[in-house]
């Protein structure tokens, strides 16, 4: 019986935002949380462990796909298909900031579904993720 509630306390946690993890660590109901982006926690002891490249995936037929390096320039104009999920949101708000820069709002669409759908959606000509 304790095994199966601290199963299911686990899974509900798991399902947590970052924002609320956060406050789970600060009420003593969780001792680590691992988080994307940048938190904002003033009250936690926050440590940054890693960091990660963001890589864009085009429809071969993309007039990018020629080009060797591909700067945020050239995706200004790009419709964007991204996650619901957390890193969804992460990645959202990173596109966003980044090519506020050139004075341009991102169109961005967020779909239920996992990143290898998403790629298959590229391959349809859906949108970049």
């Amino acid at each position: 019986m304790l095994f199966g509630q601290a199963s299911r306390d686990r899974r509900q946690h798991c399902r947590r935002t970052a924002q609320r993890k956060s406050g789970a660590v600060r009420a003593e109901q969780l001792d680590i949380v691992f988080v994307m982006g940048q938190p904002s926690e003033r009250d936690c002891d926050v440590a940054r462990l890693w960091s990660e490249r963001v890589f864009v995936v085009l429809p071969d037929t993309h007039a990018l796909c020629g080009k060797d390096a591909i700067n945020w320039d050239d995706l200004k104009s790009e419709h964007f298909i991204l996650t619901r999920s957390e890193i969804g949101v992460v990645v959202r708000d990173y596109v966003i900031r980044r090519l506020a820069a050139f004075h341009q709002r991102p169109d961005v669409r967020q779909s239920p579904v996992a990143r290898d759908t998403l790629i298959h959606l590229v391959g349809l000509e859906q949108g970049s993720a």
